[in-house]
């Protein structure tokens, strides 16, 4: 019997060491593995990923200082990379944070004279070690050993400056920091202030580097979301070649301006480009033209559209006018005078449409005499080609039913419109950056009170351009009465000289998501160099009109079935472009829409089908002209056909025109 008892303990006992070994060898693997599921976040809003359960690594590690979220990044990193900000001050402590928490700061891992250490771990992304060596002393030889023995291959290494680090730092201690990445230790004097963010292993220099000159404003203030792999420069970036103390000053308060205030370009000038004129500008009235620049309430979309704004040739900073309400931007205006641009603070405004109306008020009174205007929504970044190609189809504006050039093509998506030299007409409101004339401005856009004013989601709901309907001939049961040929239009080009840069309040004000995909996360075409546009004679007159006839006489039929249209826009089959028979350089899709509905359904399910603009079944079809939508494939013309058309009856091809719910 006590053999048998004996045994049973034996058996409890050795169930118990398996259980508890599982046990604690499954918390071990909890706390010890980032970014696996049911990981909680460290810090909310710190980063993209989850990050290790434990804030503070191991004691023998380093110590963990104040927690401040996100590192003061106002946007959170991508995945694979980690939030970083150092500031070191004369009069203040040295203060290095790494993923949302401070690892040197008074009384933190030694923070104070000489170089301070941070390094994170590539993996996780998290600090591991931290320590200061007062290399104004006699600690050069233990910042040495550190840097030999104890920086792993791959880690991450954070290294700043406080008070003086240069009197005893070793030729050989600046050799180890130069191979993590430094173009700058050379060069590190009495009492200077420098940081890096280099990397063990990197090939190159780091882009992440700062150095200043002895004095009271030599304050190191840097922000940025670093990547696990940091790519090196090929050329270390010398900052004693230029220095901007505006916009240096500006950035110091301002690191997550990460465009405006890199770590290489901070310090760089800000101002105009002074490349030689570019073709087409030299006698256009684009260079006398007012530029309206629409702040909303997002400094850094605000700051990448005036940067590419300034990198135009031939622009003129005096002429660009830079809208804000300082309740909601107050630092707009600092930001636009550093670019020498005026500024435009709209107090009191009710609401959106009414900034934009009084903005447009200023401009359309002060610059009266300009026969042009040049009008920027904040988040445009504009292509390098945007004034020459604005100027080389702004004569169109003098034809009679011409109501503006835009710079943005809602259909540009790759795979579709690839012709960057083509330009369309199309009857829409135009948006993101656009120019009209005077007489426009003031008889059609002031009196419309829509254009850029009522948001995105009115835009897809209408246009000011036919109020809601195509204007010159009125809409009688949904289709076009007694032919209405004079219908209002805006160029347009088939690639983009414009990006949308989506703000996080744009974002939030919009409430439907496939909005929100359709504008800024579907890959769109933008022209990244100069191209000569074509054909803009085409589009002068009557000569539009003909050109649609004689695409839709020669062009090849594209025969499709309602169902057909329907398996392509549920993604289930696609359609397959038809062989070129004739030397026809088009091909043309008749469609009728349902006699029961005054939406543009059917056209909406070919949209979908194509993937160009998906304005949904009760919204405004974009890129329509004529009832007809114009893109290309394969640099082949394409023309969906409709029914309501001034174009349909007289069509070849009217016979195989399928009916689209």
């Amino acid at each position: 019997m006590r053999i048998i008892l004996t045994l049973c303990r034996l058996l409890l006992l050795a169930a118990a060491i398996v259980v508890g070994y599982y046990f604690v060898s499954s918390v071990v693997d909890f706390i010890l593995s980032s970014g696996q599921k049911k990981v909680p976040e460290l810090y909310i809003g710190n980063a993209t990923r989850a990050e290790l359960y434990h804030a503070e690594p191991p004691k023998e590690w380093l110590s963990v200082g104040a927690v401040l979220p996100n590192c003061g990044l106002p946007e959170l990193c991508p995945e694979d990379h980690v939030p970083v900000s150092v500031s070191s001050h004369p009069s203040d402590m040295p203060r290095i944070c790494i993923a949302g928490k401070f690892v040197t700061e008074l009384g933190v891992n030694g923070g104070g004279r000489g170089i301070n250490v941070a390094v994170v771990d590539p993996v996780t992304l998290q600090p591991v070690k931290a320590r200061s060596f007062d290399t104004h002393n006699l600690e050069s030889e233990a910042l040495e050993d550190f840097l030999r023995d104890d920086i792993a291959a791959g880690q991450i290494v954070v290294l700043l400056t406080f008070d003086e680090a240069s009197r005893n730092l070793s030729h050989h201690a600046r050799h180890l920091i130069a191979r993590l990445g430094s173009g700058q230790i050379q060069n590190l004097g009495y009492q200077d202030q420098w940081y890096m963010i280099g990397q063990e292993g990197i090939k190159g220099f780091t882009p992440y580097e700062q150095i200043l000159g002895r004095g009271e404003d030599n304050s190191i203030a840097a922000a940025a979301c670093v990547p696990k792999h940091v790519r090196g420069l090929p050329i270390a970036p010398d900052a004693s070649l230029s220095y901007n103390a505006a916009r240096a000053t500006f950035c110091a308060r301002r690191p997550y301006l990460q465009h405006l205030c890199s770590v290489t370009g901070q310090y760089e000038p800000v101002g105009v480009c002074e490349a030689p004129v570019s073709r087409g500008l030299s006698d256009s009235p684009l260079l006398r033209a007012p530029v309206l620049v629409l702040g909303q309430t997002d400094l850094p979309t605000l700051a990448l559209t005036l940067q590419t704004l300034a990198a135009q040739s031939a622009l003129v900073p005096r002429l660009v006018v830079v809208a804000f309400e300082p309740l909601l931007l107050p630092d707009a205006r600092e930001l636009a005078q550093l670019f020498n641009f005026s500024v435009l603070p709209v107090t009191d405004a009710a609401n959106r449409a009414e900034f934009v109306e009084r903005s447009m008020e200023h401009v359309a009174r002060e610059y009266v005499s300009s026969s042009h205007v040049v009008i920027l929504e904040e988040g445009a970044v504009l292509s390098p080609d945007f004034f020459p190609y604005v100027a080389a189809v702004l004569p169109l504006l003098a034809e009679p039913r011409a109501m503006a050039v835009s710079a943005w093509n809602p259909n540009g998506y790759s795979g579709v419109n690839g012709r960057a030299s083509a330009v369309l007409r199309v009857s829409d409101t135009p948006r993101v950056a656009f120019v009209v004339t005077h007489h426009v401005l003031t008889q059609h856009l002031l009196t419309s009170r829509n254009t850029g004013s009522a948001g995105w989601e009115s835009w897809v709901a209408g246009d000011w351009v036919a109020g809601g309907r195509l204007a010159g001939g009125g809409v009688a049961g949904g289709r076009l009465a007694g032919g209405g040929v004079a219908e209002k239009w805006v160029v347009v080009p088939e690639v983009s000289r414009v990006l949308v840069r989506p703000s996080a309040p744009h974002l939030q004000r919009l409430r439907h998501q496939t909005l929100v995909q359709q504008l800024f996360f579907r890959l769109r075409r933008t022209s990244l160099r100069y191209v000569e546009v074509t054909g803009v004679e085409q589009l002068r007159g009557d000569h539009y009109t003909r050109l649609l006839q004689q695409l839709l006489d020669r062009g090849d039929l594209w025969r499709v079935t309602a169902e057909e249209v329907r398996r392509c826009a549920s993604n289930e089959k696609q359609l397959v472009l038809p062989t070129t028979s004739n030397n026809a350089s088009a091909v043309v899709l008749p469609y009728r829409e349902s006699a029961a509905s005054e939406t543009w359904s059917g056209l909406a399910l070919l949209c979908r089908c194509f993937g160009l603009f998906d304005f949904g079944d009760s919204g405004q079809p974009k890129g329509l002209y004529q009832g007809i939508l114009r893109f290309s494939i394969n640099e082949r013309d394409v023309l969906l056909l409709s029914d309501r058309s001034p174009f349909f009856a007289g069509s070849p091809h009217v016979a195989a025109a399928p009916t689209l719910p």
